[in-house]
């Protein structure tokens, strides 16, 4: 897993662009890859983050590890689709103890709260289902 040691800037600059709340600006964040042969490393990096950026794939492998479902992971990036992925995003961010996930599909970027709010492309926060 690529990991960064401390506070990701251009993320957490992100975070508070689109008005994200209850980030604080000292938050450890992580750009992470998961390499499937390296599920310790995974887990020790999401044990000291705070907030976690990821594509779909890498997602979808922390669904195949921790959450044991595997909802299609680019469903967050639909307008209204994203049921069982949002789920399994706020279980894995319970496991973990982090505040939030900005995951990175099609093109598009959505940050999924550990409320389960959702914003997508930086647009208005969108309540849990």
């Amino acid at each position: 897993m690529a990991r960064v040691p401390d506070a990701d800037p251009p993320l957490l600059a992100l975070l508070a662009q689109w008005g994200v709340p209850g980030i604080p600006a000292t938050a450890r964040a992580i750009d992470c890859v998961p390499d499937a042969a390296r599920e310790s490393a995974a887990f020790d990096a999401l044990c000291q983050a705070d907030v976690v950026r990821l594509d779909g794939a890498g997602l979808q492998q922390l669904f195949d590890w921790y959450a044991h479902v595997s909802p299609d992971a680019c469903a967050l990036g639909a307008p209204h689709g994203c049921g069982a992925a949002l789920d399994a995003c706020v279980a894995l961010m319970a496991n973990f103890s982090l505040l939030g996930m900005v995951v990175l599909c099609g093109g598009c970027a959505v940050y999924v709260g550990a409320d389960g709010t959702v914003l997508r492309d930086g647009l208005r926060p969108q309540p849990a289902p």
